[in-house]
């Protein structure tokens, strides 16, 4: 075994003697990017409106108010996005469905009313199903105590170093 090794390594060493000069590089004096995290939006409203709607153009100077707070709303025009009128079941425009981690919380006709609900409403930090785990609980995720996975990992390495 070990003179089979010792042959594979002499054949691979052979193959790449021939030195080839490496190109130098100046050095490069780069700052990392700072890390910026995009920002998680828990809270959503989906807009559904229309371009020959009265009420909607009416409303729009109050949506924009709504975003320039810092709310995310995003425009539906249902004549062109059907699928996805009919997807949430609107039937009257202007109709505002606001979301919070992608289910359902509240409807609205009017901007107005969004407004004070969105104002009056605090975001939540985590959503209810992602909660981090705990130790004791990552301890029970795994097949076998941690001592068999370390006398496995000293087995494989007697094998193939040693043996």
């Amino acid at each position: 075994m070990r003179s089979l090794a010792l042959i594979l390594a002499l054949a691979i060493g052979a193959s790449g003697c021939q030195s080839q000069p490496k190109p130098t590089r100046p050095p490069v004096n780069v700052a990392p990017a700072p890390a910026v995290k995009p920002p998680v939006y828990q809270i959503k409203t989906l807009a559904f409106t229309a371009s020959w709607c009265g009420p909607c153009r009416q409303q729009k100077p109050k949506v924009y108010q709504i975003v320039r707070e810092g709310h995310v709303v995003l425009m539906v025009d249902v004549d062109k996005q059907p699928a996805l009128a009919s997807k949430y079941k609107i039937t009257a425009v202007p109709t505002y469905v606001v979301f919070d981690w992608d289910r359902e919380v509240a409807r609205f006709h009017s901007a107005d009313e969004l407004g004070n609900y969105l104002n009056r409403i605090k975001p939540r930090k985590l959503s209810p199903q992602v909660k981090p785990l705990t130790v004791k609980q990552k301890k029970q995720e795994l097949l076998f105590p941690p001592s068999v996975y370390v006398k496995i990992f000293v087995a494989v390495v007697k094998f193939f170093f040693f043996s």
